[in-house]
């Protein structure tokens, strides 16, 4: 895999952190807090793949499967789902993302000063 792809890598599709694994040991970031199994999961393949946790949120949000963030504190028949009830998720998301970015640029500035 060349250095640009990994430069221009943002998503987290299961294939290209498993391409990135083979590569860079820097993909632990990735791996959710409390997150086991992160590098086993990436290794599996279908029709048996486990997914690790970033890959598996971004299927289900953008496939519209939400049930697991609907708030259904109301009772079943009062179940409803808006932005507020990804707020747990969101701030998870944000210190994944914090560590990614530290541990791209400390990966970036050993490309460019080696």
């Amino acid at each position: 895999m060349s250095k640009a792809l990994v430069l221009k890598f943002i998503g987290s599709s299961h294939r290209h952190c498993k391409r990135l694994k083979v590569n860079y040991t820097f993909l632990h970031a990735l791996a959710f807090p409390n997150e086991q199994g992160f590098m086993q999961k990436l290794s599996t393949k279908p029709p048996n793949a486990l997914y690790v946790e970033v890959v598996r949120v971004r299927h289900n949000l953008c496939h519209g499967n939400i049930l697991e963030y609907v708030n259904t504190e109301l009772g079943e028949e009062y179940a409803f789902f808006t932005p507020e009830c990804c707020r747990e998720l969101a701030f998870k998301l944000y210190e994944v993302s914090k560590g990614w970015a530290q541990n791209l640029g400390a990966f970036r500035r050993s490309l460019f000063n080696a």
